[in-house]
């Protein structure tokens, strides 16, 4: 985002020179390899040039990948349905590669070549003939302009503007069908949203829509000025959508997206400035024939940019190695455990057969975890591997696989439970989690409870499953959660029965909603309160009147 900012015709200072250049590179901006010293260079050739790094980029994802499934084919004799469709064949898993990087390049080189897109529409009148306005010696309407008018209506249809709206439909899609923790579509499209919390799983496609919308101002909108302020609209709106959502799965990098949304709408606003002296207003506040104040102003300005740059950097490089530490500790402690248990090991068993056998062991070991290392915290691991007894941590270690054994199934982001799964399970579980953080404690400390919560928390599942809502149609949502209390810590048994027999009976009265109502035969009802009533006067309970009418 700064670096489309940054090609804002702001009057920028010099000094920006090699920063702005340091922008183009990460845009992938072919343009800036020109061979201009060599042969003549003009927009046309510029053009076909970024198209071409991007042929060549997604060539060379596809050639490996087409020559493994073409030895595969041919060794096994098999159709191509067969190979691709097989998820333990090397080329399946080369295809669902390919597919992971050719969206990954697509994205990266999206800002640049919606620049070039948007610049062969762009053209300006001089002299009775058009031109094109990012090189004034392209002539529009020519036969060279004609084709590039065609070609980029083509690739603004299907790719400006049908890339981030295919990749949202799609993952809006399979996030409403509960199939976005497939293993297939976490092979090919799980870098657009494994980020992201469950419920904003599609978030890439709006950050790509923005990257879009801004280029479009860059390079349709003529007035400096204006492009500073829809830039600066288009970025208060995304940060505040971002404060409200705050839509990644790590709290580093919503904070990293907040400081980046808040530095973007700081550089439009020192842009501005730069342009405002020769014009009046922004922060200076010299007379607008002074050159030297002016000077002296943009070069304080230029001076205040770098080191606002530089502490914005230095922030997100700090949250950034925040954010990646915890991963990196749990694979140094994952690897570095299978060292000291292979040591351990082979220290325990000796030299020998024995010995022989127990550095077989050890070997194994050597084999990395499957999940628990990405399930447990990395820093907390990697200390408790660097404080160990080299001979505990063997033991420990094979506990450790063990374990691992038991909930990798679970704890997979294929599973059904997964952080990535939108099915009814993983969403009740998630809840129930944010409703009692304290849910571990209380299980590590009330073993012997944990089978009757079981069964508790399973029967509400399947009271979810059969959709089972007409109590909750009749009873207002805002009153709910008081009533669950009284019905659970203060009802009796009978008070209990009472109170949902006279919830059957207002219900009998609706039948569109009481075609759900659970184990009480509905011709019975009237009868169960009657004999109820009965009961209760027998005790001498104190029962409001009730009318059968």
């Amino acid at each position: 985002r700064l670096a489309i900012v940054s090609q804002f015709q702001l009057r920028w200072h010099d000094g920006f020179a090699w920063i702005f250049f340091i922008f183009d590179t990460v845009l992938l901006d072919a343009d800036l390899c020109r061979p201009e010293c060599l042969m003549r260079w003009s927009f046309n050739e510029s053009f076909w040039l970024q198209f071409g790094v991007l042929f060549l980029f997604i060539l060379q994802f596809w050639l490996p990948c087409l020559w493994t499934c073409v030895r595969e084919k041919r060794k096994h004799q098999r159709a191509w349905s067969e190979i691709i469709m097989d998820e333990n064949s090397t080329c399946a898993d080369d295809v669902h590669k390919s597919i992971q990087r050719t969206i990954d390049i697509l994205s990266m080189m999206y800002a640049g070549i919606a620049k070039n897109v948007f610049d062969v529409f762009n053209c300006r009148e001089i002299s009775g003939q058009r031109w094109l306005r990012t090189d004034p010696n392209f002539q529009c309407d020519s036969s060279q302009h004609t084709t590039l008018l065609v070609f980029s209506s083509l690739v603004l249809v299907f790719y400006i503007v049908g890339f981030p709206v295919a990749m949202g439909v799609v993952l809006w899609k399979k996030q409403k069908n509960s199939e976005i923790h497939g293993k297939r579509l976490l092979a090919t499209l799980g870098t657009l949203y494994d980020r992201y919390e469950p419920p904003y799983m599609w978030w890439e496609s709006w950050r790509t829509t923005q990257m879009g919308m801004l280029v479009a101002i860059g390079a349709l909108v003529q007035d400096p000025r204006m492009q500073a302020n829809l830039a600066l609209l288009l970025f208060g709106m995304s940060f505040a959508t971002h404060i409200v959502t705050k839509p990644y799965a790590s709290e580093e990098l919503d904070k990293l997206d907040t400081l980046s949304y808040a530095f973007n709408c700081w550089w439009v606003l020192l842009g501005i400035n730069f342009y405002m002296p020769s014009g009046g207003g922004g922060f200076y506040g010299g007379k607008d024939d002074d050159s030297k104040a002016i000077t002296l102003f943009k070069d304080t300005l230029f001076s205040v940019s770098i080191i606002s740059l530089g502490i914005y950097f230095l922030a997100a490089c700090i949250i950034t190695q925040i954010d990646v530490k915890e991963r990196v500790n749990s694979q140094k402690a994952a690897k570095k455990l299978a060292f000291l248990a292979k040591s351990g090991v082979v220290a325990r068993e000796g030299v020998g057969e024995n010995g022989r056998e127990g550095r077989q062991e050890g070997a194994g070991g050597e084999e990395q975890l499957a999940e628990i290392q990405q399930t447990l915290d990395g820093t907390l691991l990697l200390k408790w591997v660097e404080s160990g007894d080299v001979s505990d941590l063997a033991k420990s270690y094979e506990a450790l696989k063990q374990m691992d054994k038991q909930i990798a199934h679970i704890v997979s982001d294929d599973s059904k439970t997964s952080h990535f799964s939108m099915l009814p399970e993983a969403h009740f579980y998630r809840e129930l989690d944010k409703a009692f953080p304290q849910m571990l404690q209380w299980i590590a400390s009330h073993d012997g409870q944990v089978s009757g919560l079981g069964s508790a928390l399973h029967s509400l599942m399947e009271e979810g499953d059969q959709q089972q809502k007409a109590y909750n149609n009749l009873v207002l949502v805002r009153d709910r959660s008081s009533v669950i209390y009284w019905l659970v810590q203060e009802a009796t048994e009978i008070q209990r029965q009472e109170f949902f027999s006279v919830l059957d009976t207002i219900l009998l009265a609706n039948p569109d909603v009481n075609a759900s109502l659970p184990h009480r035969a509905k011709s019975s009802i009237v009868l169960g309160i009657r004999r109820t009533r009965s009961n209760n006067e027998q005790n001498s309970s104190k029962v409001m009147p009730f009318s059968e009418d």
